[in-house]
């Protein structure tokens, strides 16, 4: 079976996803990877890699624009070269040329996969419900990583139920040399003077989606919060609309509104006792699939599928709907009884067993599966 697997932001975390999945798909499956000239991962022995996409190195809209629009023509004379039994899709960019990309793949009769990793873009409610719309139903299958994903998909488009497939997202592994982590750790320990505290983080872009100004809420209302002594309050990556002046000058309050990186993050997640996850809307979360491959115990709303893991361990906690009620009687009961939140970070068998579920093996055997399905392999 031959398969293109075009994913045009293959950097970064998204990489990580590209990297686990085509390195576990079968053997006998001829796979040609056309990504981002950024993809910073190891190169799967049974693929090859085409760095097709360079717009993310340039500044300038219409350069990038352009720059897409090239990179979509390499890729059709690709495919019309190599005849591929199926194209895989991750993530489009621009929606009138990925959409006229679309149709000339179903124009050749090529079989498209799309990985619909968010039903629609974050913080845009309703905005490309119409684009979205059409270029869900152009497409020979869906991979949504939840069952919400796809229930939310099927009301919101009123699409087929068989063309719209659950393969879970697997858990985030960084190649990070293990003492690389250490060291980082016990640097960032000094810089931000954690003792003996319980550790609260939030980490990642900072979204309204993602409940952010809840955090904020809660930290600036809740005077017993902000005992130095005892919490501290963790705000890590780049700010994307959320308001911290309310908290930014408090004593135990540390925030870094930057990109982190691979190093950093995993040392940020050493030092956290609890994620906060209170997301209002998603489908599925990275940082929650990275604490999830370092037992980091975590709160989650009911929002997506995020909540899933609860259902196979005792790994954390599930406040229901994202308010900031929920989440203070949360957090509240858990600074009541430290004994739990230390409980969750040691039940391994838990973590394993989670770690089972969102298996990459597993995952790449149910997405091969898809593949033959199509037919023509």
């Amino acid at each position: 079976m031959k398969l293109l697997y075009i994913d045009p932001q293959s950097y970064s975390n998204l990489a990580l996803y590209d990297y686990n999945l085509l390195k576990n798909l079968p053997r006998e499956t001829e796979i040609i990877f056309c990504g981002s000239s950024l993809y910073n991962q190891s190169i799967p022995k049974n693929v090859k890699f085409i760095p097709v996409f360079r717009y993310n190195k340039l500044q300038n809209n219409l350069l990038k624009l352009f720059s897409y629009w090239i990179s979509l023509i390499r890729l059709f004379v690709l495919v019309c070269r190599e005849k591929p039994n199926v194209v895989h899709i991750q993530w489009i960019r621009c929606f009138f040329l990925d959409y006229l990309f679309l149709k000339l793949l179903k124009c050749k009769g090529i079989k498209v996969v799309y990985t619909a990793h968010n039903v629609l873009p974050h913080n845009s409610e309703n905005k490309y419900k119409n684009q979205f719309n059409k270029y869900y139903h152009r497409l020979d299958a869906i991979i949504v990583h939840s069952l919400a994903s796809k229930n939310e998909m099927i009301d919101l488009f009123n699409i087929e139920e068989s063309k719209i497939h659950v393969i879970r997202h697997g858990v985030l592994s960084y190649p990070v040399p293990q003492e690389k982590i250490q060291m980082r750790t016990e640097q960032l320990k000094k810089e931000i003077g954690i003792r003996d505290q319980i550790v609260f983080a939030v980490i990642g872009s900072m979204s309204f989606y993602k409940g952010c100004d809840l955090i904020v809420d809660l930290w600036k209302n809740n005077t017993l919060l902000q005992d130095d002594d005892k919490y501290k309050l963790l705000i890590v990556g780049r700010n994307q609309g959320i308001d911290f002046s309310d908290i930014k000058h408090t004593k135990n309050v540390h925030i870094v509104d930057a990109y982190v990186d691979d190093e950093s993050l995993l040392a940020y997640m050493s030092l956290t006792d609890v994620l906060l996850l209170p997301y209002r809307k998603i489908s599925q979360s990275g940082v929650l699939l990275t604490a999830l491959a370092n037992g980091v115990p975590f709160v989650v709303s009911n929002a997506g599928g995020i909540s899933e893991p609860l259902s196979v361990a005792d790994v954390g906690w599930n406040i229901g709907d994202a308010s900031i009620e929920n989440l203070q009687n949360c957090i509240i009961n858990l600074i009541a009884n430290f004994e739990e939140i230390k409980q969750k970070r040691n039940n391994n068998e838990g973590w394993n067993k989670v770690r089972r579920l969102y298996n990459w093996e597993n995952i790449a055997l149910d997405t091969y599966s898809l593949y033959l399905s199509l037919g023509d392999c």
